[in-house]
């Protein structure tokens, strides 16, 4: 292999990873499962297996789409990705819902 396709692939891979973390989303990899007698591509999260086609929604602000190349999760929430709290309020959640409020008083400035 030469250089420039060493470096295509070493770029190509970086991104690929970067890819994989952006967003506060991460893939889990499927694997086989059987159903009766029958094999089946299935997903699994939190130790239970899921059918490709399946939607979850985790206690753990995640929603989950099971295909079959991979368990798709992405936070919701606070747990959508980074959120840019302004100088004097604080976040406030209750589950996955939240809300940014001013320290001291409860002046709203988000509600999700």
């Amino acid at each position: 292999m030469d250089r420039s396709c060493a470096l295509l692939l070493m770029v190509m891979t970086s991104m690929t990873l970067l890819t994989l973390v952006d967003g506060s989303c991460q893939i889990l990899p499927t694997h086989y499962a059987y159903l009766g007698s029958k094999q089946v591509i299935a997903c699994e999260h939190d130790h239970m297996e899921y059918l490709v086609g399946s939607k979850i929604r985790t206690l753990e602000c995640e929603e989950c789409d099971c295909t079959e190349s991979g368990m798709y999760c992405c936070g919701i929430g606070y747990k959508a990705g980074v959120i840019h709290v302004p100088e004097g309020h604080q976040i406030e959640h209750y589950q996955c819902d939240f809300e940014i409020v001013k320290v001291g008083g409860r002046e709203i400035i988000y509600d999700k």
